[in-house]
């Protein structure tokens, strides 16, 4: 029995003042304690971190506690814990210049790897939550449009990570950085129109000055807008053709959305022969005042004696529409002008038209 314990008393020293590889015993168990432990905590911070979302998740709607779990799984998985719990380890052994350059590189690599993990996750969050937010005027082309952005932040990000990781591998980035700044000037020069018409889709999409299914007008011509693409966007016109335009012409130029606008206010002249007595001048305004009595979708604002013009008397008239849509104005217009006719008519009242009287004297 004494033998015994003395074996056992005897093996933990005999093990410590020994050597293994060039490391003593108590190095080894200094290292193996910390690695070891610092595992265990942290699998125990990610259990504790992970109910307490949970919790937070059964109290409320948010969609957050989701990226939190992802974030957290994601920092914590058992390569990332492993490696963290020997670079603890390795503070109580002294390994050497070599060895400590070796796990940096290892670190850089696996640590870079992680934080591109997590920033994925983060901006999957993000976009997801932009297209569940869109609502029924949102079309297939912003949804294509999010998801784009998606994939050139990622892109941007896996560049940044990158060149984090050849930095820390010793490499020296800022000759690679001026090689592929100078490359990428050359190929913007070369398609300098189009990233500008890529870059104007991104700004149409995101300031939506327009939108699929809208009339607008540039310049001279409009149309009903049908797609906006990357480079170009098609509007078909009133005659059923299609009209392509570049999208850096459509954010260069002034657009007139007539999809947006709620009422029409329509002003217009009329014009009166001379000759016409001003008693029946004066029931103009009575009879433009009935006409627009009979019609729903419309308001009258004014009637006017505007000018004594060359020709004739000019009267202004000036109204509302109240509906927005195209047709309801022409059709409206189209009843103004017919009851204008018949009224006039009825009131000896004759329009005037150009006309130039000659007197001939014998």
């Amino acid at each position: 029995y004494n033998s015994y314990n003395n074996y056992l008393f005897k093996f933990p020293m005999e093990f410590l003042s020994k050597e293994f590889m060039g490391y003593s015993g108590k190095e080894l168990v200094y290292f193996l304690t910390a690695a070891i432990g610092t595992i265990v905590l942290l699998k125990v911070i990610k259990v504790v971190l992970i109910n307490r979302i949970n919790k937070m998740s059964r109290r409320t709607d948010y969609t957050l506690d989701d990226l939190l779990t992802n974030i957290v799984s994601q920092a914590f998985k058992l390569p990332a814990m492993l490696l963290l719990g020997i670079n603890i380890g390795l503070v109580f052994v002294d390994t050497g210049n070599r060895v400590g350059q070796v796990f940096t590189y290892i670190n850089s690599v696996v640590f870079g790897f992680y934080a591109w993990k997590v920033l994925t996750a983060i901006i999957d969050y993000i976009s997801e939550q932009t297209i569940a937010r869109m609502d029924d005027d949102n079309t297939k082309a912003d949804v294509s449009m999010v998801k784009l952005v998606k994939r050139i932040i990622k892109l941007l990000v896996v560049v940044v990570v990158g060149l984090f990781v050849l930095q820390n591998l010793g490499i020296d980035i800022s000759a690679l950085i001026a090689g592929v700044g100078i490359g990428g000037l050359a190929i913007a020069f070369a398609l300098q129109n189009i990233l500008e018409d890529v870059f104007s889709s991104i700004s149409i999409h995101f300031d939506r000055p327009f939108k699929e299914g809208d009339f607008i007008k540039i310049g001279e011509d409009s149309g009903v807008v049908k797609s906006i693409g990357m480079k170009t966007s098609r509007l078909e016109t009133n005659t059923g053709d299609e009209l392509v335009i570049t999208n850096r012409e459509l954010t260069q130029a002034r657009v007139r959305n007539f999809k947006k606008l709620k009422k029409r206010m329509i002003t217009f002249e009329i014009g009166v022969v001379y000759g016409t007595p001003v008693k029946k001048l004066k029931k103009v305004k009575d009879i433009v005042t009935k006409i627009f009595e009979q019609i729903e979708v419309v308001n009258l604002e004014r009637v006017n004696l505007m000018d004594l013009g060359e020709y004739s008397i000019i009267f202004e008239i000036r109204y509302e529409v109240s509906s927005s849509r195209f047709i309801d104005h022409a059709n409206a217009k189209q009843e103004i002008n017919f009851m204008l006719l018949e009224s006039f008519e009825k009131a000896g009242i004759e329009f005037a038209y150009p006309t130039q009287t000659v007197v001939i004297e014998k």
